[in-house]
């Protein structure tokens, strides 16, 4: 048998000829030896192995460098640096751990206004909302063929309660011990008077127990908002203010409900495996796979402000009510408090003070879509409800409205009209 008999195809023979001269490992090229050394020149020693790393596909922490193609007769390709990268790399080099997770660094480094490849960014952003999804479906179960949803979730609600009570009862506590304190204020007594008018059923309605909280919250995520009735969603806001206490938001849907479906009238275009089509979980993965960047880090920035918000607000107006002066925070704890808006946030940013990324992440998705929601369903609002919907509004907030009458600053009611003019 002669050789020619023997020897592999040329197509097996070109492969191994690749991959042997892939394990010889190469310098630096001429753009990579440059982005080196400009990350060098501002402090931060970076090697070439670990900018491969950061480049490693399906999601890469850093874009590759550009490439040129000068055609005739030089022929062939090369990469340049982009000096723009630079800023990526030198936090890169700052912040990269052996063993840490890619996608919570590139949450953070996205965060900061860094150029992290788009692909990467969504996946970071959706991959904790997979993970709670398939974590709630296992402790669920399979949805029953035909089966009802709320006693699909009503039979593991207890359990899923008594894990998130004990966490939050010490939050409870403090706001708790704010409200009394400001209801039984001699100063905002005429205050109060006015505002009990507007709520009249307060003192026979019904809050929702932690249980009760939680499992609607838990449908909603699994199944939709459309599971939720109306006055299942008082309950719920009135449940944050306790018993008797004056909430405008909770009387409305009790008495004059809007369509709280409205906002989510079409299927979400992304679907997680086991939940119902229309599941809260699958519109929060498609704000994470579709929503512009621009949305993600408005949300990512105001998820990571809440925490800060929430124990500023409860620190000053504890201090505004020591010194016995209720002043600006009193009132925008007030506000929160009677309408509903601020509230929610306020217990979860005291709950989840300093949230981790993938927290923040998936706090982030929510704000995003429930202000999307709020955007479109505001679109003909006039401008008595959107300086209210304005003053209501946390200001960490704001910005994710993006509707421009409700970004301007409120006027100055001092600097109005002279009386007799104006409207």
């Amino acid at each position: 048998m002669s050789f020619a008999a023997t020897r592999p195809p040329v197509r097996t023979t070109r492969f191994l000829c690749r991959y042997v001269a892939s394990m010889v490992r190469t310098g630096p090229s001429a753009a990579d030896q440059r982005l080196i050394q400009l990350a060098a020149d501002r402090g931060v020693d970076v090697s070439a192995r670990q900018l491969e790393r950061w480049r490693a596909r399906p999601y890469p922490l850093l874009p590759p460098n550009p490439r040129v193609f000068p055609g005739r007769p030089v022929g062939g390709s090369s990469s340049t640096a982009d000096d723009g990268l630079v800023g990526l790399i030198v936090w890169l080099g700052q912040n990269s751990r052996r063993g840490g997770d890619p996608f919570h660094l590139a949450l953070r480094a996205f965060g900061v206004g860094l150029p992290v490849p788009e692909a990467t960014v969504r996946e970071a952003f959706a991959r904790p909302v997979v993970r709670f999804a398939a974590k709630v479906v296992g402790r669920l179960g399979p949805l029953p063929e035909g089966g009802d949803l709320q006693d699909w979730v009503g039979d593991r609600a207890d359990a899923i309660a008594r894990e998130g009570v004990g966490r939050s009862s010490g939050v409870s506590r403090r706001v708790r011990a704010i409200d009394k304190e400001l209801q039984q204020l001699p100063a905002l007594a005429e205050g109060w008077s006015k505002v009990e008018g507007m709520d009249p059923g307060r003192k026979s309605s019904e809050p929702l127990d932690s249980t009760g909280r939680i499992f609607y919250a838990v449908a909603a995520a699994v199944g939709g908002i459309g599971e939720i009735d109306p006055d299942a969603i008082a309950r719920m806001s009135r449940s944050q203010v306790g018993r008797g206490v004056p909430q405008w938001g909770a009387h409305l849907m009790e008495n004059d409900p809007a369509d709280v479906q409205s906002a989510f009238q079409s299927s979400p275009a992304h679907q997680l495996p086991g939940l119902p089509v229309d599941s809260g979980m699958n519109w929060i993965l498609t704000i994470a796979r579709e929503s512009p960047l621009d949305r993600l880090r408005l949300g990512w920035d105001a998820a990571g402000e809440m925490g800060v918000w929430a124990r500023g607000l409860c620190a000053q107006v504890e201090e505004e009510l020591a010194a016995g002066q209720p002043g600006d925070r009193c009132v925008e704890w007030i506000l929160g408090q009677i309408f509903g808006f601020g509230r929610l946030y306020l217990i979860q940013g005291l709950a989840d003070p300093d949230p981790g990324p993938a927290q923040q992440a998936h706090t982030a998705l929510t704000l995003v879509a429930t202000f999307d929601g709020l955007n479109r369903t505001l679109a003909s609002a006039g401008p008595e409800q959107l300086q209210l919907l304005r003053q209501i509004t946390p200001p960490f907030l704001v910005g994710l409205f993006a509707l421009p009458r409700l970004l301007e600053p409120i006027p100055d009611e001092a600097a109005g009209a002279p009386d007799g003019e104006g409207s």
